[in-house]
């Protein structure tokens, strides 16, 4: 179940500003209460999988953040960003062939995300080159 389909993806949305206004104000803590909240609403909500393995990270919880990134590639395994993190992290234990994988896995989905991303900016820019002039069909 996606976000949006939720029915309590309002509360969510809700939650996930205060979140994320705590950590902008570097109450790393109330953060993680919060997305521990959200995660009790929703399993599946990976961007809150994503900011807590961030704020664990940052505060030197290493596994807790490893933990996370790894509950998130469960529920997204093509989530670029997330195999960097952990690699970032099996990099700090000492997994060299763990952090190759995972950075050739971050590599690889990017290109794909950033070919998709093109393929929808293309179709766009075609849709309002027809919106705006018909006459060139």
């Amino acid at each position: 179940m996606s976000y949006q389909d939720n029915p309590n993806s309002g509360k969510i949305e809700s939650l996930l500003k205060h979140a994320e206004s705590k950590w902008d104000k570097d109450d790393y803590q109330e953060a993680i209460k919060i997305y521990n909240k959200i995660l009790e609403i929703n399993p599946h909500d990976i961007w809150s999988y994503w900011e807590r393995a961030l704020i664990k990270k940052k505060k030197g919880d290493w596994e807790g953040a490893f933990k996370d990134l790894n509950r998130l590639l469960e529920i997204n395994a093509s989530h670029s960003f997330a195999y960097y993190q952990r690699a970032v992290i099996k990099e700090h234990f000492k997994d060299k062939r763990g952090a190759e994988s995972d950075y050739a896995k971050a590599s690889e989905y990017r290109e794909k995300e950033m070919k998709i991303f093109k393929e929808q900016q293309t179709k766009r820019l075609q849709m309002s080159s027809k919106r705006n002039h018909p006459e060139v069909e």
